[in-house]
């Protein structure tokens, strides 16, 4: 089995402001985390979404997917967890 790790954070603020979509604010998390892990986008081989209520409230499953587009990580592996 393979050591993993988490090599950087990202974090965006969280607002009431509509043109804030939670896509503009996940990529940006994400390219944040790997700007703060010094990791270029061409390294990464998948991504994992945390999400609770994104069905519900937004009307979106598949952020994994989404994110990984939003990011420029089109054609990775891209994982939603549910009630994360």
């Amino acid at each position: 089995m393979r050591d993993v790790f988490i090599a950087g954070v990202g974090q965006t603020a969280v607002n009431k402001d509509p043109q804030s979509r939670g896509r503009y604010l996940g990529a940006a998390a994400v390219k944040e985390a790997l700007a703060d892990a010094g990791i270029d986008t061409k390294m990464v081989g998948a991504l994992y979404v945390g999400n609770m209520l994104s069905g519900i409230l937004a009307q979106q499953q598949q952020l994994g997917g989404l994110l990984a587009d939003y990011t420029g990580l089109a054609g990775i592996e891209a994982v939603t967890v549910e009630a994360a």
